[in-house]
């Protein structure tokens, strides 16, 4: 259990029942309890006004309904002297507040001897302002209760379970947060879900609108299971590297972007957009597996000057360039199946050298392999079907080795 003391808890709403009172409760009274509220934020503030200092245990809501509840303690000087304490960003709902008698040590007396009062707080809090951003700033668990406009996390560790709320953005700019269950692509045309300089974070089971995801300067992270709906931004990975991004849909412009990141992991995302669905630009060393990616116009993928990237699974469907590759080196395109809208190329390497593409399907293409000033690749036991041309180089593409079957794939 966590104690925090000498902060701030800013709760609204407040109401203390009746308690109960041990035997010292005949000389002593129990704490004063105060409260207030600031942008949906709120603070317990405990007072003594006691001739002599006492002790204070409070134990928190149980939000899990698991029985565990979160305590917090601390001693009070005499009345006039030191006499409060507070404790910031609290979680809403009920508390017991146990006033205990200190022994000469200064430690609190056990047992029912010891006990000075018990009562029962209720902390409640109205949410924050339209456009105010709530700010959690301490590593803990929080929950919310109702729909939010902005939340920025600044504490490492931090736990949030939205529980299905509302909330336009979401800004993460700390190390080994969690963020869960939150919602907002039904009603907030732009949310958005930005990390920030934020590593080993997760963030999972989340539906954002116009915005996206967003990872800026953001390593070690976990994406799974979350939704990106509406049209915008789908996943933007800027200067972030080693990131773990598995089983989420995107649909928008521009579906999945990396941009100078290196050595991400993504598989069994879904895409579905009419511009490019998946494209890496000097973005290195990254795993693509096992995705479903729709592109109705433009290229499904696009590598540019991206090198020793491995696809390896995907399913590209509805374009009319399967895959592009300029001026990237040394990658691996193996057993994808590329599926175009009726024309355009399959593959397209232009001023690609030392890539390997193996065991690849490629159907409804004019074309099904381009080479433009490309060379030392390796094209092996691809299937190209029912494409005028199985395979096309210009003369400044050199020591290719091309080995593509060509067929009407009538049997499938």
């Amino acid at each position: 259990m966590g104690v925090i003391a000498g902060g701030m808890t800013t709760l609204g709403g407040l109401a203390v029942s009746s308690g109960t009172a041990g035997a010292a409760g005949d000389e002593l009274e129990g704490v004063a309890v105060e409260q207030s509220c600031s942008d949906g934020m709120g603070t317990l503030r405990l007072r003594n006004p006691n001739s002599e200092p006492v002790g204070v245990i409070a134990y928190g809501p149980d939000a899990d309904g698991d029985g565990r509840r979160e305590r917090y303690d601390t001693t009070l000087d005499a009345a006039g002297a030191g006499d409060a304490a507070e404790f910031p960003s609290v979680p809403t709902g009920t508390y017991t507040v146990i006033t205990r008698i200190l022994d000469g040590d200064g430690e609190m007396v056990p047992g029912p001897t010891g006990r000075i009062e018990e009562a029962s707080v209720e902390l409640t809090c109205p949410p924050a302002s339209p456009g105010s951003c709530l700010v959690l700033d301490e590593s803990r668990r929080y929950t919310l209760d109702e729909d939010v406009d902005c939340i920025e996390i600044t504490a490492d560790n931090a736990r949030l379970d939205a529980g299905g709320y509302l909330v336009n953005e979401v800004l993460v700019r700390a190390d080994g947060v969690t963020v869960r269950n939150v919602g907002g692509a039904s009603e907030f045309a732009e949310g958005a879900f930005t990390l920030d300089a934020a590593n080993h974070c997760r963030i999972a089971g989340n539906t954002v609108g116009e915005g996206g995801f967003t990872l800026a300067n953001s390593n070690h992270n976990v994406l799974v299971d979350n939704t990106k709906l509406r049209q915008g931004n789908g996943l933007s990975l800027e200067d972030s590297d080693r990131n773990y991004v598995a089983q989420n849909t995107f649909v928008g412009e521009t579906t999945i972007t990396l941009r100078g990141s290196d050595a991400n992991v993504l598989v069994e995302n879904e895409t579905e957009t009419e511009d490019f669905s998946l494209r890496l630009v000097e973005s290195h060393e990254n795993w693509i597996n096992d995705n479903r990616i729709e592109s109705q116009f433009d290229a499904g993928v696009t590598l540019a000057r991206s090198h020793r990237n491995v696809l390896h699974g995907n399913d590209v469907l509805g374009d009319t360039v399967g895959i592009s590759l300029t001026d990237a080196d040394r990658n691996v395109v193996r057993e994808n199946r590329f599926e175009g809208n009726g024309s355009g190329v399959g593959a397209e390497l232009a001023n690609a050298d030392r890539n390997t593409l193996i065991r690849n399907r490629l159907s409804g293409y004019d074309v099904g392999i381009e080479l433009v000033d490309s060379d030392r690749n390796r094209v092996l036991q691809n299937e190209v079907c029912g494409a005028s041309e199985a395979t096309r180089s210009d003369s400044d593409s050199t020591d290719n080795v091309v080995n593509a079957t060509s067929t009407d794939c009538s049997d499938e």
